[in-house]
Protein backbone atom coordinates (compact mmCIF):
# COMPACT_ATOMS: atom_id res chain seq x y z
CA UNK A 1 0.00 0.00 0.00
CA UNK A 2 2.55 2.32 0.61
CA UNK A 3 4.73 1.70 -2.66
CA UNK A 4 1.24 2.20 -4.33
CA UNK A 5 0.45 5.48 -2.27
CA UNK A 6 4.53 6.89 -3.27
CA UNK A 7 3.85 5.95 -6.60
CA UNK A 8 0.50 7.56 -6.59
CA UNK A 9 1.75 11.00 -4.64
CA UNK A 10 4.79 11.06 -7.31
CA UNK A 11 2.47 11.19 -10.06
CA UNK A 12 0.66 13.89 -8.79
CA UNK A 13 3.85 15.99 -7.84
CA UNK A 14 4.78 15.56 -11.14
CA UNK A 15 1.63 16.42 -12.81
CA UNK A 16 1.96 19.47 -10.47
CA UNK A 17 5.57 20.35 -11.74
CA UNK A 18 4.42 20.34 -15.20
CA UNK A 19 1.44 22.39 -15.32
CA UNK A 20 3.88 25.54 -14.28
CA UNK A 21 5.56 25.22 -17.68
CA UNK A 22 4.30 26.07 -20.70
CA UNK A 23 4.67 24.33 -23.76
CA UNK A 24 5.00 25.65 -27.52
CA UNK A 25 6.65 26.02 -31.05
CA UNK A 26 9.14 28.69 -31.62
CA UNK A 27 8.78 31.94 -33.14
CA UNK A 28 11.27 33.84 -35.19
CA UNK A 29 11.52 36.14 -31.28
CA UNK A 30 12.58 33.00 -29.37
CA UNK A 31 15.39 32.78 -31.44
CA UNK A 32 17.70 35.00 -29.47
CA UNK A 33 16.43 33.34 -26.44
CA UNK A 34 17.08 29.75 -28.07
CA UNK A 35 20.56 30.57 -28.95
CA UNK A 36 21.56 31.57 -25.26
CA UNK A 37 20.72 28.65 -23.72
CA UNK A 38 22.75 27.12 -26.66
CA UNK A 39 25.86 29.17 -25.46
CA UNK A 40 25.44 28.83 -21.84
CA UNK A 41 25.04 24.98 -21.84
CA UNK A 42 28.30 24.47 -24.26
CA UNK A 43 30.34 26.45 -21.36
CA UNK A 44 28.69 23.72 -18.84
CA UNK A 45 30.20 21.22 -21.16
CA UNK A 46 33.81 21.92 -20.24
CA UNK A 47 35.52 20.93 -16.95
CA UNK A 48 37.85 22.88 -14.95
CA UNK A 49 40.19 20.40 -16.80
CA UNK A 50 39.19 21.88 -20.26
CA UNK A 51 39.27 24.93 -19.18
CA UNK A 52 42.73 25.05 -17.90
CA UNK A 53 43.84 23.80 -21.38
CA UNK A 54 41.64 26.12 -23.50
CA UNK A 55 42.99 29.17 -24.88
CA UNK A 56 39.78 30.53 -26.81
CA UNK A 57 36.37 29.91 -24.84
CA UNK A 58 34.42 32.10 -27.30
CA UNK A 59 35.95 30.71 -30.52
CA UNK A 60 35.04 27.03 -28.66
CA UNK A 61 31.04 28.52 -28.32
CA UNK A 62 31.10 30.11 -31.36
CA UNK A 63 32.65 26.64 -33.57
CA UNK A 64 30.09 24.46 -31.19
CA UNK A 65 31.89 22.52 -28.70
CA UNK A 66 30.80 19.24 -28.68
CA UNK A 67 27.62 19.94 -30.73
CA UNK A 68 27.14 21.36 -34.46
CA UNK A 69 25.76 24.99 -33.86
CA UNK A 70 23.19 26.75 -34.92
CA UNK A 71 22.84 30.66 -35.91
CA UNK A 72 19.40 32.92 -36.10
CA UNK A 73 19.24 32.27 -39.76
CA UNK A 74 19.59 28.49 -39.59
CA UNK A 75 16.62 28.45 -37.06
CA UNK A 76 14.63 30.83 -39.10
CA UNK A 77 15.00 28.41 -41.94
CA UNK A 78 13.84 25.17 -40.21
CA UNK A 79 10.81 27.55 -39.04
CA UNK A 80 9.65 27.48 -42.05
CA UNK A 81 8.68 23.56 -42.77
CA UNK A 82 5.93 22.32 -40.70
CA UNK A 83 7.82 19.05 -41.07
CA UNK A 84 10.74 20.36 -38.92
CA UNK A 85 10.16 20.49 -35.02
CA UNK A 86 11.45 23.83 -32.80
CA UNK A 87 9.54 24.26 -29.37
CA UNK A 88 9.91 25.69 -26.39
CA UNK A 89 9.13 25.40 -22.88
CA UNK A 90 8.45 28.83 -21.00
CA UNK A 91 9.08 29.32 -17.08
CA UNK A 92 7.37 32.58 -15.64
CA UNK A 93 7.60 33.76 -19.51
CA UNK A 94 11.20 32.96 -19.81
CA UNK A 95 12.36 30.40 -21.96
CA UNK A 96 14.49 27.90 -20.14
CA UNK A 97 13.90 24.58 -22.73
CA UNK A 98 14.35 23.93 -26.27
CA UNK A 99 14.26 21.16 -28.84
CA UNK A 100 15.16 20.68 -32.67
CA UNK A 101 14.53 18.09 -35.04
CA UNK A 102 13.98 18.36 -38.84
CA UNK A 103 14.04 16.24 -41.75
CA UNK A 104 17.58 15.96 -42.93
CA UNK A 105 17.06 14.99 -46.08
CA UNK A 106 15.29 18.30 -47.31
CA UNK A 107 17.33 20.55 -44.92
CA UNK A 108 21.16 19.89 -45.77
CA UNK A 109 21.59 17.46 -48.73
CA UNK A 110 25.39 17.44 -48.43
CA UNK A 111 24.80 16.02 -44.84
CA UNK A 112 22.30 13.17 -45.63
CA UNK A 113 23.56 12.35 -48.20
CA UNK A 114 27.35 11.58 -46.35
CA UNK A 115 25.09 10.02 -43.44
CA UNK A 116 22.72 8.14 -45.37
CA UNK A 117 24.53 5.61 -46.99
CA UNK A 118 25.11 3.63 -43.52
CA UNK A 119 21.54 4.48 -42.30
CA UNK A 120 19.97 3.52 -45.05
CA UNK A 121 22.10 -0.22 -44.45
CA UNK A 122 19.56 -0.13 -41.39
CA UNK A 123 16.53 1.68 -42.52
CA UNK A 124 14.32 0.66 -45.72
CA UNK A 125 13.95 3.77 -47.97
CA UNK A 126 10.39 4.30 -47.42
CA UNK A 127 11.04 5.09 -43.70
CA UNK A 128 10.68 8.52 -43.06
CA UNK A 129 13.82 9.84 -40.54
CA UNK A 130 13.79 12.80 -38.31
CA UNK A 131 17.60 14.44 -37.34
CA UNK A 132 17.66 15.19 -33.74
CA UNK A 133 20.05 18.12 -34.10
CA UNK A 134 20.16 20.04 -30.31
CA UNK A 135 18.39 20.15 -27.42
CA UNK A 136 19.27 21.92 -24.18
CA UNK A 137 17.41 23.26 -20.73
CA UNK A 138 18.64 25.97 -18.43
CA UNK A 139 21.26 24.37 -15.70
CA UNK A 140 19.16 25.26 -12.42
CA UNK A 141 16.39 23.15 -14.45
CA UNK A 142 18.37 20.23 -14.50
CA UNK A 143 17.79 17.69 -12.45
CA UNK A 144 13.67 17.88 -12.18
CA UNK A 145 13.71 15.58 -15.08
CA UNK A 146 11.40 18.07 -17.11
CA UNK A 147 14.37 17.58 -19.82
CA UNK A 148 13.39 13.72 -20.18
CA UNK A 149 9.78 13.94 -20.39
CA UNK A 150 9.76 17.13 -22.81
CA UNK A 151 11.65 15.25 -25.18
CA UNK A 152 9.35 12.18 -25.32
CA UNK A 153 6.23 14.77 -25.85
CA UNK A 154 8.36 15.88 -29.04
CA UNK A 155 9.20 12.25 -29.83
CA UNK A 156 5.47 11.89 -30.02
CA UNK A 157 5.06 14.72 -32.01
CA UNK A 158 7.78 13.32 -34.48
CA UNK A 159 5.26 10.04 -34.78
CA UNK A 160 2.31 11.98 -35.82
CA UNK A 161 4.20 13.66 -38.56
CA UNK A 162 4.98 10.17 -40.27
CA UNK A 163 8.48 9.89 -39.07
CA UNK A 164 9.63 6.45 -37.87
CA UNK A 165 12.66 6.87 -36.68
CA UNK A 166 14.80 9.03 -35.20
CA UNK A 167 18.81 10.00 -35.82
CA UNK A 168 21.25 11.76 -34.39
CA UNK A 169 24.92 12.71 -34.44
CA UNK A 170 26.60 12.65 -30.55
CA UNK A 171 30.58 13.49 -30.06
CA UNK A 172 32.55 10.94 -28.89
CA UNK A 173 35.47 13.24 -28.99
CA UNK A 174 36.36 16.98 -30.13
CA UNK A 175 39.98 18.06 -30.32
CA UNK A 176 41.20 21.48 -30.57
CA UNK A 177 44.76 22.73 -30.88
CA UNK A 178 45.72 19.24 -30.21
CA UNK A 179 43.60 19.05 -26.81
CA UNK A 180 40.88 16.27 -27.08
CA UNK A 181 37.51 16.89 -25.07
CA UNK A 182 35.85 13.85 -24.42
CA UNK A 183 31.91 13.35 -24.01
CA UNK A 184 31.41 10.52 -22.26
CA UNK A 185 28.20 11.77 -20.03
CA UNK A 186 26.55 12.74 -23.16
CA UNK A 187 27.20 9.39 -24.86
CA UNK A 188 25.37 7.58 -21.75
CA UNK A 189 23.23 9.30 -21.43
CA UNK A 190 21.32 8.21 -25.13
CA UNK A 191 22.34 4.86 -24.94
CA UNK A 192 20.66 4.67 -21.72
CA UNK A 193 17.32 5.99 -23.65
CA UNK A 194 17.47 2.75 -26.37
CA UNK A 195 19.71 4.80 -29.23
CA UNK A 196 22.15 2.28 -31.03
CA UNK A 197 25.24 3.36 -32.56
CA UNK A 198 25.17 2.84 -36.27
CA UNK A 199 28.35 4.37 -37.29
CA UNK A 200 31.49 6.60 -36.29
CA UNK A 201 31.95 9.57 -38.50
CA UNK A 202 34.70 12.54 -38.41
CA UNK A 203 34.87 15.91 -39.03
CA UNK A 204 38.22 18.38 -39.75
CA UNK A 205 41.30 16.89 -39.31
CA UNK A 206 44.89 16.96 -37.06
CA UNK A 207 44.63 20.04 -34.69
CA UNK A 208 40.44 20.32 -35.19
CA UNK A 209 39.46 16.68 -35.19
CA UNK A 210 36.14 15.45 -34.21
CA UNK A 211 34.31 11.97 -33.85
CA UNK A 212 30.77 11.57 -33.71
CA UNK A 213 28.95 8.55 -33.13
CA UNK A 214 25.66 8.18 -35.55
CA UNK A 215 22.57 6.52 -33.26
CA UNK A 216 19.48 6.13 -34.22
CA UNK A 217 16.23 5.17 -32.22
CA UNK A 218 12.77 3.76 -33.57
CA UNK A 219 10.38 6.20 -32.98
Amino acid sequence: LFIINYVFIQKLLKKIKMELFATREATSEDISSILDIQSSRLLDNLTQKDILITQDIQKIVQDGFLVHPMDMNYIQDLMRSEDNIVEIVLYQNQIIWYIVLYDLCMQEEERWNRLSLEVRKKIPQWKKIIYWKHVAIKAWFDAMGLGTFLEKKSFEKAKNKWFDYLLMEVAKSVKRDWNEFANQRSMQYHINRWFEKIWEITYGEKESLEIWHVMLKKL
